[in-house]
C-alpha cells in the first residue's frame, strides 16, 4: 500500500496493508476513532469497504492496518479500478478527503486468481 504527496493511494487487491498516519500538532489520544472509508468514484453514498480503528494509548503516529481478506472487498477485477477514500477522526473531522485540491484516490490493480484443483 502506497500513498503519494497528493494523498493517492495505490495498492493490490488481496494484499494485506498499512497506511501511517502522523499527528504534526502533538499526540494521537487514547481512544480517538479513526474511520477509513472506500467509496465507488463519483458517489460518496456508495460506500464499499469500511473499518473503525481506535487509538488504545497516546502516540504521534497511528498505523491503520488492513488484512489481505478486507483488501478483497470488490469483486475480482482485471484491470485497475478507481474509488475514492476519506479518513475521519472522531466522527467529526475529516483529516483526508476531498478538498479544495479534488478527491482523494485509491487505485486498485488485479490480482491473480487461483488455480482450479481440475486445472492442476
Amino acid at each position: 500500500m502506497k500513498r503519494d504527496a497528493k494523498n493517492t493511494i495505490t495498492h493490490n487487491r488481496g494484499d494485506k496493508g498499512a497506511i501511517k498516519l502522523v499527528n504534526k500538532n502533538g499526540t494521537f489520544k487514547k481512544g480517538s476513532r479513526f474511520t477509513f472509508s472506500i467509496v465507488k468514484k463519483g458517489n460518496y453514498d456508495d460506500v464499499v469497504f469500511q473499518k473503525l480503528f481506535i487509538v488504545t494509548e497516546d502516540c504521534d503516529a497511528f498505523y491503520l492496518t488492513f488484512t489481505n481478506d478486507e483488501m478483497r472487498f470488490c469483486d475480482v477485477i482485471s484491470v485497475r479500478t478507481t474509488f475514492y477514500y476519506e479518513i475521519d477522526m472522531n466522527d467529526d473531522t475529516t483529516i483526508i478527503g476531498h478538498d479544495e485540491q479534488g478527491d482523494k484516490l485509491f487505485i486498485l490493480y488485479p490480482e491473480a486468481g487461483k488455480k482450479k484443483e481440475d486445472d492442476v
